[in-house]
Order: C-alpha cells, then structure tokens, then sequence
C-alpha cells in the first residue's frame, strides 16, 4: 500500500514538474520553452528518484516520441530529441541502456500496437499533438507510462 502511495506521489511530483516546464495544454501555444538540450537530461535525472525505478525499467528505458507530421514544431522536436539522443548513445540513467522510436500519430490502434511491440516505458509527445493529447494521455495512464 505504501509503494502504491509513493509510485502515486512520484507520478503527481513528475505531473506537476511537467505542467510547469513543458506545458502542453491547448490554450497554449506550442512552443518548447526549455530547449531540449535541457530537458533531456532533466528528465533521465528525475527517473533516476523513482523508487521503483529498478521494476518500471527493468532491462532498459524505451522511449516513444509521438510528433505529428503535419506540424513543423513537431517535426523539429522530433528531429531536436533524435540528435540528442544520438549525441548522447551510452549515457544511461542507473545503467539501463536507453532507446527510443520515433513515430507519427496516426490512430488510436497504431499507438496501442507500437507502445506493445517496441515495449515503450516512457512517452514523450511532441508539441503539435493537442488534437490527439486525450487519447495520448488515456493510452499512455492505461499503460502505466510515464508521459512527457
């Protein structure tokens, strides 16, 4: 009961955290306001305080960034992220080797089908999806994964 409380607490810290820096809301505008040459690192740091960091990445940290192809911000957060991780190969948050998967939003069913088979544990969505955040959000909360 109190791992559950905690996991929860650590879930609202990271919430809050994210509201605050990467707002992603549709009454704002998309922009990123924290490059992500910040970002980045700030987030593989603050994985590192989950107490159950060890269970919810158990062999590595599979990051799916969701972008809308239509949306040039998007576009450019997609490429911005691909760079940082590939600038950044071997860099690991307590020794789990990190990878990620680049994809567009096309259905509700084709997110399902990726986060499955790529095994994706964090997701990162990309400004330019407000259209699609609901269902980003109820995908991501039904699979208990981190969202960013």
């Amino acid at each position: 009961m109190r791992e559950m409380c905690m996991r929860q607490l650590f879930k609202s810290v990271i919430g809050i955290f994210l509201l605050i820096v990467l707002p992603l809301s549709p009454g704002f505008a998309e922009e990123m306001p924290v490059p992500i040459e910040v970002q980045v690192p700030l987030i593989m740091k603050i994985l590192t305080f989950d107490r159950n960091f060890e269970q919810n990445f158990e062999t590595e940290v599979n990051i799916g960034i969701v972008y809308t192809p239509e949306d040039s911000s998007s576009l450019e957060a997609r490429d911005s992220l691909s760079g940082w991780f590939e600038q950044s190969a071997g860099k690991t948050p307590k020794t789990r080797p990190v990878k990620y998967i680049a994809f567009a939003y096309n259905t509700k069913s084709g997110l399902e089908q990726t986060i499955t088979s790529h095994q994706i544990n964090l997701l990162y969505i990309t400004p330019g999806n407000s259209e699609h955040l609901k269902t980003l959000l109820t995908i991501s909360q039904a699979n208990q994964i981190i969202t960013v």
